[in-house]
């Protein structure tokens, strides 16, 4: 895991920093950011969050991050960053909160839009100038009317779409994207056209939506694109301007940091934090289902023992090969996690006690079968398990854990 963490750092074209929360200062950060800021590693690893933004918008910067790190708001859209020349970089940001070794860390991913933000400000302000810049830009440049077909796409466009200019004028965007991605283009129209008749309306607002964007062979990208509209000279709304890139890269790099946010470092299995969410989803359901639940808290025995005279290495070993086994007895709606140490957790949604047991049972007599080896000998694997019943035990995952443990 520890390796695909840094293979992810070493080969994304987006910066990527880790930042400590509780010390405010920055542990890791990817060469690809070093260089977007001008600093070596050494010299950004000394700094800390407040000398990469002006002064004055520091307070509202770092509120914005606290969304984001507590999933209120998914993306922050062209914050400014001061560079090692004080000069300003635009970006857009996402992150996550992650546990590594007992502490907790803040993962940023850092997109530089400087280029595309001067675009659209050169877009906004002239016709002329905007057809300069769609004819040399890599991302994707296009107008529609307002019935949502193209009347114009940038070089760039036809070479990502693999469509020619023919077949663009006669394609709407319904044949470009899956039919509920329409359905949500025709509401964001409907909506901004219900804003445009309300008084005092900014006539320069735009709109940033994310999607998936079929090709001409089919294939799917994950498109972003920046919408607003062409008006005429009395501000009446005539047509819509975008500009679009692919984010597919960054969808999957988001994808790979939740997965690391909700999982264990070492065993890949749930995260205690990522299980009491899934677990009080799982009893408010089964109140309402009136279904049966187990709870079943595993604890490997004398694994200190383990660790103290194989090794460390050995230890780890151990906890994986029992994580295999346990994975081989599961459903996929059973929701499995690492407590901590040897201690583990599984949760076993419409299950009734028998069912319960049988399950816990044959985890006990697989894990048994495992031998433990190293350079300093071997040794079997076994476990203690308790259970607990829902509603019968508890009707909450607190005193569920309790009585199980």
């Amino acid at each position: 895991m520890e390796l695909k963490f840094r293979t992810i750092f070493d080969s994304a074209s987006d910066g990527i920093t880790m930042l400590d929360t509780r010390q405010g200062t920055f542990v890791a950060a990817n060469v690809t950011l070093c260089q977007m800021l001008g600093y070596t590693q050494e010299e950004f690893l000394a700094l800390k969050i407040s000398d990469l933004h002006p002064k004055e918008q520091q307070k509202d910067i770092l509120s914005i991050y606290n969304k984001i790190n507590h999933h209120e708001l998914s993306i922050a859209r062209n914050i400014p960053i001061l560079k090692k020349d004080q000069t300003l970089l635009y970006a857009d940001i996402s992150g996550s909160l992650i546990s590594l070794e007992g502490k907790e860390y803040s993962v940023g991913v850092i997109r530089d839009i400087t280029e595309r933000k001067f675009a659209e400000e050169l877009l906004i302000a002239s016709e002329q100038r905007y057809r300069l810049l769609a004819d040399n830009v890599t991302d994707i440049i296009f107008t529609m009317d307002m019935n949502l077909r193209y009347t114009y796409l940038s070089p760039s466009g036809y070479r990502i779409s693999g469509y020619n200019e023919d077949e663009i004028a006669r394609t709407n965007i319904s044949d470009m994207v899956e039919p509920e991605t329409y359905f949500r283009f025709a509401e964001v129209l409907k909506e901004e056209l219900a804003l445009d008749r309300q008084p005092g309306r900014d006539l320069k607002r735009s709109r940033t939506l994310e999607y998936q964007h079929i090709f001409k062979d089919r294939s799917k990208k994950w498109m972003e694109a920046t919408l607003t509209f062409l008006r005429d000279k009395n501000g009446e709304a005539v047509g819509i301007i975008g500009i679009a890139r692919d984010i597919s890269e960054r969808k999957a790099l988001e994808r790979r940091l939740e997965v690391l946010a909700a999982t264990d470092f070492l065993t890949g299995v749930y995260n205690l934090r990522t299980f009491y969410e899934l677990a009080r989803h799982e009893v408010s359901r089964q109140a309402r289902n009136g279904s049966e639940l187990a709870l079943v808290v595993i604890d490997i025995d004398h694994f200190k023992g383990i660790n103290d005279s194989l090794g460390h290495a050995a230890g780890d070993n151990a906890l994986k090969q029992f994580v295999s086994v346990v994975h081989e007895n599961l459903r996929e709606q059973d929701i499995f996690a690492r407590a901590g140490g040897d201690e583990f957790r599984l949760l076993l949604p419409d299950t009734s006690p028998e069912g319960a047991h049988l399950v816990a049972e044959r985890i006990r007599s697989e894990v048994n079968k495992i031998i433990v080896r190293s350079h300093r000998g071997r040794c079997r694997l076994s476990v203690s398990i308790g259970i607990a019943f829902c509603p019968r035990d508890a009707e909450n995952v607190i005193d569920l854990i309790r009585n199980a443990d």
